[in-house]
């Protein structure tokens, strides 16, 4: 069988002292070339076993799978209709009754520990809330006002991708001044909503949104001025 993969170069020294040099040195890379030969062989039928046995045992898992489920069928046939069978079944769950009942003696102990424990970690977990009400207080107002609040900006922010959509649709169409009109609007209401405390739940009743992530009222005016600039010098 030709294997391309399988070369050898087998290289030979000839001078003067006669022939049996040179018939030494081809002797040597032969045996080299019959060695890396063999490996290859080897690597190659070792490779095969390898596939040959995960197929072997796929079929044997599949096999096991089905054999299991039969037999299983055949033994719930026998269990409900054999009253043999269905006394034995019930002296294997006393037995198994019983097992547990030695077992559960055996760790009460331990079990006890493991519910003492939690119950003490119960406790000083009560303890530790108690004395930190209002910073536990403070700190699950705030992360569940900035989730919400994160929620509403998120919103706001989708409602106006909708109409810069719309802007972009209508100079796709040709009217691109219309379509920049639209833009430039949709862009200015988005961010007077995005400012505008009354859309967000601040917490303290005080109607303050300063320090929200939210707020950053300085950077939102320098926007809104921008953007109502561009829309004056494109004619809207």
């Amino acid at each position: 069988m030709a294997d391309k993969t399988l070369k050898a170069s087998i290289q030979v020294d000839m001078d003067a002292k006669g022939v049996a040099k040179g018939v030494a040195a081809t002797n040597r890379e032969l045996d080299k070339l019959n060695r890396t030969a063999r490996s290859t062989s080897r690597s190659a039928a070792i490779s095969a076993g390898i596939q040959v046995a995960e197929a072997g045992f796929d079929v044997l898992r599949t096999a096991i799978g089905a054999l299991d489920k039969r037999f299983t069928e055949l033994n719930a046939v026998a269990n409900k209709y054999s009253a043999t069978a269905m006394n034995a079944q019930i002296s294997a769950e006393m037995a198994r009754y019983d097992a547990n009942v030695r077992i559960a003696s055996a760790l009460t102990p331990g079990a006890v520990a493991v519910s003492q424990g939690q119950s003490e970690i119960a406790a000083g977990e009560a303890a530790r809330i108690e004395a930190n009400a209002a910073q536990v207080n403070q700190s699950m107002t705030a992360y569940n006002l900035a989730k919400e609040n994160l929620g509403v900006s998120r919103d706001i922010l989708l409602e106006g991708l909708g109409g810069g959509l719309a802007g972009l649709m209508q100079m796709a169409e040709g009217n691109f001044s219309q379509g920049l009109g639209t833009a430039f609007s949709s862009g200015l209401n988005t961010l007077d909503q995005l400012v505008n405390p009354t859309n967000y739940a601040l917490g303290s009743g005080t109607g303050s949104a300063r320090g929200m992530p939210y707020d950053e009222a300085g950077m939102m005016r320098r926007q809104t001025e921008a953007m109502e600039k561009l829309a004056r010098g494109a004619g809207n």
